[in-house]
């Protein structure tokens, strides 16, 4: 287990490469059992609870959570996790409200090389924003950040999801996953979600150097 350093009132895990994500999963942070079900609206778990659904009537993943427990998985997210910091504009790295004044908050994005006309407005986001202070040190403490990812401070709002889209099985009540996809909530296919992850769309752009 990492051992959690406390500030404030918010744990911050430490582990091999320093200070782990508040949204990282954990190697114990197991996927649940969770058999889906074909319904007239889309689709269900055959034993779903009030939990299994947010506000907008999202079926979201079901993900066993202990923070601190194994090892961090940088590079996958927990689904509650991730929703709250989207939802409250937390910070990805320390969950403390992300860095924001009159132009946004403060983001960072992968540097698409097929940009189109007015990127990266309309951009969505599934990775939530960060505070100055985190974002500074994650630029420098991973390369990959520092290449492949710009600073940004935007406006959003919360868009739709992103996860596994079943299609009808039909005549069974088994549904089919078609991929994984993000989808709006202005999309019918909506219902046919497993969400993994709560996507964001930007709007108002600026660009942002961290090191002014």
């Amino acid at each position: 287990m990492a051992s959690p350093v406390v500030k404030a009132d918010k744990p911050v895990f430490r582990g091999p490469r320093g200070p782990v994500p508040y949204v990282a999963r954990w190697s114990a942070e197991e996927v649940l059992p969770a058999p889906l079900v074909e319904t007239r609206q889309g689709i269900a778990y055959a034993d779903e609870s009030s939990v299994d659904r947010d506000g907008h009537r999202l079926l979201w993943t079901r993900v066993s959570s202990c923070p601190g427990v194994g090892e961090p998985l940088y590079r996958q997210m927990h689904p509650l996790r991730q929703r709250r910091a989207m939802r409250r504009l937390l910070c990805q790295v320390c969950a403390r409200p992300a860095d924001h004044n009159e132009d946004g908050t403060l983001w960072l994005i992968s540097d698409q090389p097929h940009r189109w006309p007015g990127w990266p407005r309309r951009a969505q986001m599934t990775q939530p924003p960060l505070c100055l202070r985190c974002a500074r040190i994650s630029v420098r403490a991973c390369p990959s950040f520092n290449r492949d990812h710009l600073a940004i401070r935007a406006h959003s709002f919360v868009s739709g999801a992103w996860g596994g889209l079943y299609a009808t099985g039909w005549p069974n009540r088994h549904p089919l996953l078609t991929g994984a996809h993000t989808v709006q909530f202005d999309d019918p296919r909506i219902q046919w979600l497993q969400a993994d992850q709560l996507t964001r769309e930007l709007t108002d752009c600026t660009y942002v150097d961290l090191d002014a």
